[in-house]
């Protein structure tokens, strides 16, 4: 119900961009339930001047706002915006580094495609948050990215069914 109040609201963007930028400055917001319906109108308005509200946000402890954060990123998506991810991705939070690969996939670009490359280096030595970004390249479906998803299978880097959730939660023991 809460998307479909949003859908309504992006349909008058000029008004309600001003009012969701205003509640964005608000401190207030955090701390009540609007949060999750203000980060989906600010993406679905691709309001850019959000963009550091939304940063911040995606790197805070949270599940939900997490999710919904990386999600507006991905549609606010710009060039600026998959560097600024990618550069600040080693230093940040668990959350950050777990949230904005999938906004970044979502972008569809050659600069986040980039980015989440940089970021599936960076992961390397971490097996199951670099495959969960060799998922996020192969969500994105270039041509780009693929000699390194061979590469990373063809060398058994990654965990099997860490992505499938059926099987991440029913992990299969040996014989």
């Amino acid at each position: 119900m809460g998307r479909t109040h949003v859908a309504e609201l992006a349909r008058r963007p000029g008004a309600i961009g001003l009012r969701a930028r205003q509640l964005i400055a608000s401190p207030k917001t955090a701390e009540s339930w609007l949060e999750v319906y203000l980060i989906d109108l600010v993406g679905t308005l691709k309001i850019q001047d959000s963009t550091p509200y939304l940063l911040d946000v995606v790197g805070q402890d949270g599940d939900l706002v997490n999710e919904r954060a990386a999600d507006a990123l991905g549609k606010l998506g710009s060039a600026a915006l998959a560097a600024e991810i990618a550069n600040c991705y080693a230093d940040a939070t668990d959350a950050f580094q777990t949230y904005t690969p999938g906004g970044l996939s979502s972008m569809r670009s050659p600069e986040a495609e980039a980015a989440l490359v940089r970021i599936f280096e960076i992961t390397s030595e971490d097996l199951d948050r670099n495959t969960f970004v060799a998922d996020d390249l192969c969500d994105m479906c270039t041509t780009a990215a693929l000699p390194i998803l061979i590469d990373q299978i063809q060398c058994g880097q990654y965990q099997p069914g860490i992505t499938n959730e059926e099987s991440s939660r029913n992990p299969k023991t040996p014989d």
